[in-house]
C-alpha cells in the first residue's frame, strides 16, 4: 500500500511539472500579438492539454488522499455523520420559541409534549445566547410570523437591516456549531 502511495506522489510531482511547462507555452502563445494558423491550432491544443493535466491533478489528489486515510474523502461515515446530526435543529420559522410554557394555550398538554417543549425551549436559549439584544428582538419578531418589512417598521430600520441582521444571526448561530436547514 505504501509503495502504491509513493507512485502516485511521484505521478502527481510528475503531472504538475508536465503543467507548469503547458501553462508556460500557453502563456507565451498568449503574448503573440500575430498568431498564424498553425499557432492558433498549437494555442488549442496546449490548452486542451491543461484541463486534461488539471483534471488527472484531481484525480491523482482524490487518489492520495483515499490511500493516505484509507477512506474515501468527502464521505461522512458512523461518528462524524452522527456528531453533525446531534448538534442539528431544524429552523422553522417558528422553531424558537422565546416564550414560556405558561404562554401558551394548551387545554391538557401530554407529558411528551411538554417535554419537548422544555426541550425546544432550552435549546432555544443556548442558541440565542449568543446574539445581541438587538438580533434575539429581530429574530423574536421573525418567529412570531411578522414581515421583514413590519419588524422594521415597528424598529425604525429598514426592511434590508432586518434581512442583513436575521442573516447575522444565522451565520452566529452556525458558528456556534448548530445546523439550520
Amino acid at each position: 500500500m505504501l509503495d502504491l502511495l509513493k507512485e502516485y506522489q511521484a505521478s502527481l510531482i510528475f503531472t504538475e511539472d508536465k503543467l507548469k511547462k503547458v501553462q508556460k507555452q500557453i502563456r507565451f502563445y498568449k503574448k503573440q500579438r500575430y498568431l498564424n494558423p498553425t499557432g492558433k491550432e498549437h494555442l488549442l491544443m496546449l490548452q486542451h492539454d491543461e484541463r486534461i493535466l488539471n483534471a488527472a491533478l484531481r484525480t491523482i489528489n482524490f487518489t492520495i488522499e483515499w490511500l493516505a486515510t484509507g477512506r474515501q474523502p468527502g464521505l461522512m461515515r458512523g461518528i462524524e455523520r452522527r456528531a453533525v446530526y446531534q448538534r442539528e435543529m431544524k429552523s422553522e420559522r417558528n422553531v424558537i420559541h422565546f416564550k414560556s410554557y405558561d404562554q401558551y394555550s394548551h387545554d391538557n398538554p401530554s407529558s411528551d409534549e411538554i417535554e419537548d417543549d422544555t426541550y425546544k425551549s432550552q435549546i432555544a436559549k443556548e442558541i440565542v445566547a449568543s446574539l445581541t439584544k438587538r438580533q434575539r428582538e429581530i429574530l423574536e419578531l421573525y418567529s412570531q410570523g411578522f414581515t421583514c418589512e413590519e419588524i422594521g417598521q415597528m424598529l425604525g430600520i429598514t426592511k434590508q437591516g432586518v434581512w442583513k441582521t436575521i442573516d447575522a444571526c444565522k451565520k452566529k448561530i452556525e458558528g456556534e456549531g448548530w445546523v439550520m436547514s
